[in-house]
């Protein structure tokens, strides 16, 4: 009889409806949380310091976007599951992840395609070269 007491209370227990009040008060929250071991592990990496070594292509003296910058946001972006250019701007302009990878501005999806049409055969192989350092260093 104690058994079927207790199975009772818990049954009880189990449909009984919690209140259970959220709010959003917290500084520094993001949805994208997950990207912030991806960010830490960049620099540990030193992954800038690797692409800017590696990447020859020359931007004009009046460009406002880093090149360095847009291939970490890109990769970051696919990362987090970027199936489209204009998702780089989404996830990249997250507050948290924008002070996280010392990015003060995030330049809009066609800019992002522009500076991506800069790469040409030999910038891709220096990509290559920059993923090999990184493999180094990992493996």
């Amino acid at each position: 009889m104690k058994s079927s007491k207790k199975k009772k209370l818990k049954k009880q227990k189990e449909d009984t409806p919690i209140n259970v009040k959220i709010e959003m008060t917290g500084k520094n929250m993001t949805v994208n949380s997950g990207l912030i071991p991806v960010l830490n592990f960049m620099k540990k990496l030193k992954f800038t310091g690797v692409l800017r070594n590696n990447i020859s292509i020359e931007q004009g003296s009046n460009s406002t976007y880093d090149i360095v910058d847009i291939i970490q946001m890109v990769i970051v972006s696919i990362i987090a599951g970027a199936t489209a250019m204009t998702h780089i701007g989404v996830i990249c302009n997250d507050e948290v992840i924008r002070k996280i990878a010392y990015w003060e501005i995030i330049p809009v999806d066609t800019t992002v395609g522009r500076i991506m049409r800069l790469f040409s055969f030999r910038g891709i192989v220096e990509l290559t070269s920059s993923n090999h350092d990184f493999r180094s260093k990992v493996w």
